[in-house]
């Protein structure tokens, strides 16, 4: 579902260029399937699988939660909008950061 969440939050969350904001978040997936298989096939044998467990929960809770913290503590406004680049786009509700 993590996925479909962050399609859907780019979604709601960009007006006018919408579909580059859909096709960037989309290559989060693939590139984890791509990256992590290797780093843990090389991580097992040098340091075991509990330290690697260990080590990837660390990262998570000393890495990622203060970045999406950072990220996510003000409310920003999309950089584009429809009036930007003159797009024809009916009138629709403009949503917040905490919204989506």
């Amino acid at each position: 579902m993590l996925t479909h969440i962050a399609l859907t939050a780019m979604g709601r969350w960009f007006e006018a260029r919408r579909g580059r904001a859909v096709a960037i978040a989309s290559f989060g997936f693939p590139a984890a399937e791509a990256i992590l298989p290797l780093l843990i096939v090389t991580l097992v044998p040098l340091i075991g699988w509990r330290t690697t467990w260990l080590a990837a929960a660390c990262v998570m809770v000393f890495a990622a939660a203060p970045v999406f913290y950072l990220l996510t503590r003000r409310d920003r406004t999309p950089k584009y909008s429809a009036e930007d680049i003159a797009i024809e786009v009916p009138d629709r509700r403009h949503w917040t950061a905490s919204e989506v």
